[in-house]
């Protein structure tokens, strides 16, 4: 359990990092010259690279120890921190931020390869729960610290982070160590019981499924803020209001979701709560801002946890040692490719069809993701029981 504690330490810790220069890296690259179309082309260029590499890291990660690997990815992502510190070319500009993103592809898939090596068995909801909402509070700490630091200095939130990174990598090294980090050959296949049936690989294609559906859903709600002030024409400070009480409950409610969806025995039950409330949330969203009480629609969504959490734990459930790696860099790719497919889209139907059009389009992705994540999660959970799937449970 300790073990599982600190490699999620180590992995906020380098989110504290990356949310430090994140907000205010495009700010920076403006006041060095440059067009926002030139910064458009350079983030652009920072997801296909995460993209392109994703699916190596996790080929890697199964062939190379931990113990190795996750040093060396997060060392390389505080150097590409100082070079970008030090950095005032275009030129070199790419370059820096293409090798940051080489890197982190390497650690994201490193860390859940890590975290499926010791987290306690059926307590993965729960500390996939609290690896999430750590997650937010560590960004949340990380943008007001950046803002601090970006003020007495430009390049200074690229230096802090780089040093609180290479701390990250003295951490690894001590936590590796431990023998579940041990290498590839060494590695025990700890989440199969025996006599468990033979998990072929369309219920990873389902999981993937769900996952590209799912993230395509969750972009729709980057139009709340055009909606809210263009449409519904309410103020910034109600917009800011809306969502820090909708992320500050989501981080406090991810770790009760996720312990209610380790001890339930009706995980499908918790599974329709969780899409009814997100799709109430879509549906209700243009008469919530037409009310003078817009925040209590905050409440519905969030059950919603449990889905994002089942679908991971699945992943952890059902991935062998051997392809794990793997498996989670595809899942990551899936998360990688929502955006690119649902922007475009959003976009289009933005203009063309409405606002409020957009979040209906949202609730569609999100019903084509049910049928697919609710049937691998239901066979991850007989899997873990050395049991197939019965027809009523099915149905």
């Amino acid at each position: 359990m300790w073990l599982t504690w600190q490699l999620i330490a180590v992995s906020k810790v380098v989110t504290l990092a990356e949310s430090m220069t994140g907000v205010y890296f495009p700010v920076l690259f403006r006041e060095s010259g440059w067009s926002v179309r030139m910064l458009s082309w350079l983030l652009t260029l920072d997801s296909v690279v995460t993209l392109v590499f994703t699916l190596p890291a996790g080929y890697i990660s199964d062939r190379v120890p931990v113990r190795l690997l996750m040093p060396v990815g997060l060392a390389g992502i505080a150097t590409a921190y100082i070079c970008l510190a030090t950095s005032r070319s275009l030129s070199s500009f790419i370059v820096y931020v293409a090798l940051k993103s080489i890197f982190s592809a390497i650690f994201q898939v490193v860390f859940l390869y890590s975290l499926a090596q010791v987290i306690p068995r059926h307590r993965e909801g729960t500390y996939l729960g609290l690896n999430r909402a750590l997650g937010q509070g560590a960004e949340t700490l990380g943008v007001m610290l950046g803002g601090f630091q970006y003020a007495a200095n430009q390049s200074l939130p690229f230096v802090v982070s780089a040093g609180i990174t290479f701390a990250a990598v003295i951490g690894t090294l001590i936590i590796t160590r431990h023998p579940a980090f041990a290498s590839p050959a060494k590695r025990i296949e700890r989440r199969q019981p025996p006599g468990a049936p033979v998990i072929g690989p369309w219920v990873f294609g389902l999981l993937f499924t769900a996952a590209l559906f799912m993230g395509a859903s969750f972009q729709a709600a980057r139009f709340i803020s055009l909606y809210v002030t263009e449409v519904a024409k309410r103020s910034t400070v109600e917009l800011g209001t809306f969502f820090s009480l909708l992320t500050g409950l989501y981080a406090l409610t991810l770790p009760l979701f996720g312990r209610l969806l380790d001890r339930t025995r009706r995980p499908l039950a918790l599974l329709g709560i969780g899409y009814a409330g997100r799709l109430f949330f879509y549906g209700a969203l243009p008469l919530a801002f037409a009310s003078p009480y817009p925040h209590v629609l905050v409440v519905a969504t969030l059950p919603y946890s449990m889905v994002v959490l089942a679908q991971q734990k699945a992943l952890f459930y059902l991935a062998p040692a051997a392809w794990r790696g793997r498996i989670f860099s595809l899942q990551h790719v899936a998360f990688l490719l929502a955006p690119m497919i649902a922007f475009p889209v959003y976009g289009a139907i933005w203009e063309a069809l409405g606002p409020t059009s957009v979040f209906r389009v949202a609730c569609v992705f999100l019903v084509a993701s049910a049928p697919a994540l609710c049937y691998a999660y239901l066979v991850a959970v007989r899997h873990m029981k050395g049991k197939e799937p019965t027809q009523s449970e099915l149905q």
